[in-house]
């Protein structure tokens, strides 16, 4: 899930898999959130956003995260 501060967006999830050490999901997901939003060309006008930029990119940090 995340929030542009006045809405909620969310995605599907991913079966999770056996993970061994889960240091630096957050940054693997951040990094995998904004190359998606820069993959989408995506611009945010007055602080709107396209739903379906947004719950690609949410989905590309979620994956990258993963790995």
């Amino acid at each position: 899930m995340v929030s542009d501060g006045r809405l909620i967006y969310q995605a599907g999830t991913f079966k999770e898999h056996l993970v061994i050490d889960r240091t630096g999901a957050g940054d693997a997901y951040g990094a995998g959130f904004l190359a998606g939003l820069i993959h989408t060309k995506e611009k945010c006008e007055k602080g709107l956003c396209d739903i379906s930029n947004i719950e690609y990119a949410i989905r590309l940090g979620s994956a990258n995260a993963l790995q």
